[in-house]
């Protein structure tokens, strides 16, 4: 841990057990005046992969312990760090009494299991545990324990953990700023999707309030919220996405979508996205010199003859344009993400703390990665309003339902 006398420093944990000296460091320093620049300095804390609730190998280690007792092993202090020792949940209560709502607190742990100890088939797993209460950002990373500060290159994991670094550092509080009125406009980007409304979209009400409360309410500052919709072809995933973004569109300043069919039609889409903003920001600014810049970004070298992002730029400058601090209120639709294998989809998605993404996907390992919802088949009940509504029929629809094969029901 590090501080200064004279500017507030983030505290950063590296280690597997680090981050329990941190949490007792600010405890002792808490109210003694000896150690006052500890915590008066301290603005913010990251814990990458700290056993908050301990660990059930220690149990091993303290027998093991005993045994060389002889030669200095100390059994007392691995029974501190048990699993859910009374050492251990004292200490969390303390740490959280002694940082307050002052410090900003994230703690980052691995989603893959740790390999502790392999012997012959038995093999010992753990995960670091996520920090409980409502005061602190949990992120998870799609690595294991050693993942979490070794980085062979700089996939999502590095970019997740640089990008919280570089808000923490950066901002004086962690609530945002108020925009100016020309940035609030120039983030303001009216809606085109690339199908009209569906006027005779009909039920999902409680799959729309669903996403909306992932999206949004359940959705805490300073963290990108990702929810995926899977089911079978032709359940409605795409319908339902399609209504959500009109429905609510008004919740978000920008909302782009993304045909994920391939990662050709996402390059496309990303162009297509690309000339939705800086149409926009043509149409708010006059002063050419400053529109050629902006669109510089974006891939367009010379706007005067060509108005189209090239493909490679486009994906940069819209992931670019969506990372802007002041720009957290945008809302990503990548459609039919099938194909999780050929192609990282993560590289397109922008690695900052905000910001909404949506998807819609046939596989249902979807909730291996990110929070999932199922679609399922309509109830007998949005089935008929649809038919009605798609036929026109307004005459006894429960009479005319009971006709239709049964298959023909169960698709519905």
């Amino acid at each position: 841990m590090t501080y200064s006398s004279t500017s507030p420093t983030p505290c950063v944990d590296r280690k597997h057990y680090g981050g329990l000296v941190v949490k007792h460091a600010l405890v002792q320093a808490n109210g003694n005046q000896n150690f006052a620049s500890i915590s008066t300095y301290t603005t913010a804390i990251l814990f990458l992969g700290t056993p908050h609730r301990g660990s059930s190998f220690s149990k091993w280690g303290r027998i093991a312990a005993r045994a060389l007792w002889l030669i200095g092993s100390s059994p007392s202090m691995l029974a501190e760090v048990e699993y859910d020792s009374t050492f251990l949940l004292d200490l969390h209560t303390s740490f959280e009494a002694a940082v307050g709502d002052r410090v900003q607190v994230f703690n980052i742990f691995e989603q893959r299991p740790t390999l502790i100890l392999s012997v012959w088939f038995l093999r010992w797993r753990e995960f670091s545990a996520k920090y409980g209460g409502v005061k602190v950002r949990n992120i998870g990373l799609p690595v294991d324990h050693s993942g979490l500060n070794k980085f062979g290159s700089r996939d999502s994991s590095y970019q997740t953990i640089l990008a919280v670094l570089i808000n923490t550092m950066s901002a004086k509080s962690p609530k945002r700023p108020r925009q100016a009125l020309n940035k609030q406009a120039e983030l303001s980007i009216p809606l085109q999707l690339p199908m009209v409304r569906n006027d005779r979209f009909t039920g999902r009400e409680r799959l729309l309030q669903q996403i909306h409360y992932y999206l949004q309410e359940d959705c805490q500052d300073m963290q990108q919220c990702i929810v995926a919709l899977y089911g079978p072809g032709g359940i409605g995933k795409t319908q339902t996405a399609a209504e959500y973004a009109y429905h609510y569109q008004r919740c978000y300043t920008s909302v782009f979508w993304i045909d994920g069919a391939s990662e050709h039609t996402i390059r496309q889409s990303f162009s297509v996205a690309a000339g939705q903003i800086l149409k926009s920001w043509r149409r708010l600014n006059h002063n050419e010199t400053a529109y050629q810049i902006f669109a510089k970004d974006f891939g367009v070298e010379d706007s005067k003859t060509s108005s189209t992002p090239t493909a490679d730029q486009a994906v940069k400058g819209v992931i670019d344009w969506l990372s802007q601090l002041e720009n957290n209120d945008w809302l990503l639709i990548f459609d039919n993400i099938d194909d999780l294998d050929s192609f990282d989809i993560r590289s397109y998605m922008p690695s900052s703390l905000h910001g909404n993404i949506l998807i819609t996907s046939r596989r249902a390992d979807v909730s291996g990665y990110w929070r999932s919802v199922e679609v399922e088949k309509m109830s007998d009940k949005e089935a008929k309003s649809l038919l009605a509504k798609s036929s026109g029929f307004s005459g006894d629809m429960n009479g005319l339902f009971e006709l239709l094969p049964s298959q023909c029901r169960l698709t519905c």
